[in-house]
């Protein structure tokens, strides 16, 4: 982020702060400069995917070693994360704690949904909460040794909608 240089005061600016909000929050500083008028921000939830910003800036001491206490609030911008979903190929539900589940790892994903089928195109599987996993379990027996097909339609934060196909191997 960068931003513009305020230039009314007599006395300069003595500070800025970035504020930072999600959609669903308040305006929360992210970090108080002297002069410094750019920041790269890399400690993002990656359960949302639009952030809101503004800079304020608080005036600093004139010629005459005097200040207003002056603060002035900018507009807030909106940036959107793009989204991004990886899809393993392949698990291994034999309960020896690794790769027991499986599912997709996603970043900046506002709406999901994924579904996977059998090799007869019956659905095994149908979720639509980012933080489920599945087990392997069809029609309450454990599958293995087998190729599934997934669907994954998930929505970002720029509304649009996507959607990724592929397969899946349980493996003992």
């Amino acid at each position: 982020l960068g931003w513009s240089p305020y230039r009314t005061w007599l006395g300069g600016v003595n500070n800025y702060e970035l504020i930072r909000r999600v959609d669903t929050g308040i305006l929360r500083s992210l970090v108080n400069t002297n002069l410094l008028r750019t920041y790269h921000d890399d400690d993002l939830d990656l359960w949302w995917g639009a952030y809101f910003y503004a800079v304020k800036a608080y005036e600093g001491l004139n010629d005459s070693a005097q200040g207003f206490d002056a603060q002035s609030l900018s507009n807030e911008i909106r940036l959107i994360q793009p989204p991004l979903v990886f899809v393993p190929n392949a698990f291994s539900p034999n309960d020896d704690a690794t790769n027991d589940v499986w599912g997709v790892s996603h970043a900046f994903v506002k709406e999901f949904r994924m579904q996977v089928y059998n090799r007869w195109g019956e659905k095994v599987w149908d979720n639509d909460f980012k933080g489920n996993q599945w087990d392997g379990i069809t029609r309450g027996q454990l599958a293995m040794n087998d190729v599934f097909i997934w669907i994954v339609t998930y929505k970002g934060w720029d509304g649009k909608f996507y959607t990724q196909k592929g397969t899946v191997t349980v493996m003992p």
